[in-house]
């Protein structure tokens, strides 16, 4: 049987010291909880695109995604947020750019736009997608209006950058 010191002197102090910040350490650290915090500004999630790869040709090289809902008015938005009926007329979707065209996913209303199940449309990959300002910018995607959060804002900049656009 191994024989335990109980005396605290000043090395046995600083050990118990050491080992408890070491065992705290992890407290002061947040927490990734967001998928999309994990990324730099130009590189697309990857849940986003583990998702949207079945959709695409095999090869494309997805280089940048980002979520958008499209509905007549963005008084539908509005509604939606504080009432909820009118979900069902909002689309929820998902842009996937890669180096040959620019792809318009339908994705399920409760995944808010994240998990793609059907391929709406393409676009040549020479189209501008933006300018991109303030919390909601309005794009118009294959003749429909969208709406994208700021956080997607440095994909769609990224996007428009990789097609030769300057702001």
């Amino acid at each position: 049987m191994q024989r335990v010191n109980w005396r605290w002197g000043p090395q046995a102090m600083d050990q118990h010291v050491n080992d408890c910040a070491r065992s705290r350490a992890h407290l002061g650290r947040k927490r990734d909880t967001n998928l999309h915090m994990t990324t730099t500004p130009s590189t697309p999630r990857r849940d986003l695109v583990e998702r949207a790869t079945p959709f695409l040709p095999i090869g494309s090289e997805i280089r940048q995604a980002f979520i958008c809902q499209a509905a007549p008015n963005f008084a539908y938005f509005l509604v939606t947020y504080v009432t909820g009926l009118t979900m069902l007329w909002i689309k929820y979707r998902c842009v996937v750019v890669t180096d040959e065209a620019i792809y318009l996913l339908e994705s399920t209303r409760l995944s808010g736009g994240a998990k793609p199940h059907s391929l709406v449309g393409t676009l040549p990959r020479h189209t501008k997608i933006g300018p991109v300002t303030g919390r909601w910018t309005q794009l118009d995607l294959l003749g429909e209006r969208h709406w994208v959060h700021q956080r997607f804002q440095a994909q769609i900049a990224a996007a428009d950058h990789d097609a030769g656009f300057t702001q």
